[in-house]
């Protein structure tokens, strides 16, 4: 016994394969009309974007790999916890007070 979700699972599944058969067919008619060596040329044009994506990804691996292998070997140097924006322990100051450094006499 057939619900209602099945036959309208059918229709839609033999509407998409039919829109399918349409498309391949008219991409094949074109292909009849295309001069072999522009297809020869698309071809070659997909070859080299789908040799590529691999090439591409591992390059990415390999510099995620030597950056985590950088940061074992020398760790950066931590700020503490209440450190603010100038790197040091002090409390930080109010707003729109200027912060002077200590004079170096020679």
């Amino acid at each position: 016994m057939k619900t209602p979700f099945t036959q309208y699972l059918y229709s839609v599944l033999r509407q998409l394969s039919q829109e399918f058969r349409q498309i391949a067919s008219r991409g094949a008619q074109a292909s009849l009309h295309t001069p072999l060596p522009r297809i020869a040329l698309v071809l070659i044009a997909i070859l080299v974007l789908l040799s590529l994506i691999p090439f591409i990804l591992a390059l990415f691996i390999a510099f995620f790999v030597f950056r985590v292998f950088l940061g074992l070997i020398s760790p950066a140097q931590r700020k503490p916890a209440n450190a603010n924006s100038y790197g040091s322990a002090e409390p930080a100051q109010e707003p729109g007070t200027v912060r002077y450094l200590p004079r170096q006499d020679k």
